[in-house]
């Protein structure tokens, strides 16, 4: 299939909670005092589900209570939006999801916030595309939303009218963050008034795309190779193995030394039939930041340097970037994303983790 900047946001993955962060900040309790009267009262997942429907406020002393400022782009998603059904779903799922969950709220009345930012990308009453941009927009502002403004005031109203937000909330709080220990002699109250240390998360979005990639290739036939290999390759030299390998965290490297990539570590590399052949790196970006002008700039360089030492060569090597997160979906990624593929022509060599799926038995193919 032909790649263009549509197919890709379309096929955009958001991120999932496959394990924990933490911090909190200071917070004014004058503000929420009948809040923090009611949060005294909570004894399980639905004593919280119930009160955010009534006091959706709750989440506000639950955000600063547990993070430095606010919770990330990325839990905001996971909080308002069924993601595992995003990422997975077939289109007919998507289309009801849409329309039950996006378009409306649970209860039946209509989400005119989400439609004014879906309407923005639509050109159809279903576009897949329009709902990942949608959806984008929607959380960035629901999570740049200042206390008393009007963006908050709109992620109130999608707690207040959709019981799946509130449920995602209120297991997230209690199965995640161990809130029923928290909920204890205005120990949350106390809490609000002092500043912690928040976990470095840098490292989430690159261990989510390690688990991506590697749940595609053992979904295919791929078999991950013993821990204890050595991690480096030559390329002039098949393994004794039949069948489709890959390893991480690895190099390659040719007989005569003059592959000009051989200090390279790659993310992940790929094997047919003890032949190593594609080399994959990997990042997940929820926002825009320096790393992505650093990573674009390598990037279009490593795989120019892959594909001229392989025609000059005559080695089957192939390189691929797979990228994905929200970033992607907004209007500077859109750019960014326009500006690579100048370079990284082929389609294999800038993909995200639907694509990758997709495209993987053509990549399997290429030798």
């Amino acid at each position: 299939m032909k790649i263009d900047y549509k197919t890709f946001a379309e096929e955009i993955s958001f991120f999932e909670f496959l394990e924990s962060e933490f911090g909190n900040q200071l917070f004014p309790r004058e503000m929420y005092k009948e809040e923090l009267r009611q949060v005294n009262n909570i004894k399980s997942i639905n004593d919280v589900v119930k009160l955010l429907e009534e006091y959706p406020k709750i989440f506000d002393l639950y955000e600063g209570y547990f993070q430095l400022s606010t919770f990330t782009v990325a839990q905001y998603t996971h909080f308002l939006f069924d993601v595992y059904k995003l990422n997975y779903s077939d289109e007919k799922i998507l289309e009801s999801y849409f329309n039950n969950f996006c378009i409306n709220y649970e209860n039946g009345l209509k989400n005119e916030k989400f439609k004014f930012y879906y309407d923005k990308y639509a050109e159809k009453p279903f576009d897949k595309y329009a709902l990942k941009r949608g959806i984008a927009d929607y959380v960035y502002y629901a999570q740049k939303g200042e206390l008393g403004s009007r963006n908050r005031e709109m992620l109130y109203n999608h707690i207040r009218n959709n019981v799946s937000t509130r449920t995602r909330i209120a297991d997230y709080l209690v199965t995640s963050r161990e809130l029923l220990k928290h909920s204890v002699q205005g120990n949350i109250e106390k809490v609000l008034t002092l500043k912690r240390k928040p976990v470095d998360p840098k490292g989430y979005s690159g261990r989510y795309g390690t688990y991506r990639i590697e749940k595609v290739l053992k979904n295919n036939g791929f078999n991950d190779l013993d821990e204890n290999i050595k991690r480096k390759f030559n390329i002039d030299e098949k393994l004794n193995m039949k069948g489709l390998h890959y390893v991480r965290e690895a190099n390659v490297y040719n007989t005569n030394g003059t592959i000009p990539f051989y200090k390279k570590k790659f993310d992940f590399i790929l094997f047919k039939d003890g032949q190593p052949f594609f080399l994959i790196e990997t990042n997940f970006y929820s926002t825009n930041g320096t790393k992505i002008g650093i990573n674009k700039g390598e990037y279009i360089e490593l795989s120019r340097s892959i594909k001229e030492f392989s025609t000059k060569n005559r080695n089957q090597l192939f390189f691929s970037w797979i990228t994905d997160g929200n970033y992607w979906l907004s209007t500077q990624g859109k750019n960014t994303w326009e500006e690579i593929r100048k370079s990284m022509k082929d389609d294999y060599e800038m993909l995200n983790y639907s694509l990758f799926e997709k495209c993987i038995r053509q990549i399997v193919n290429l030798i």
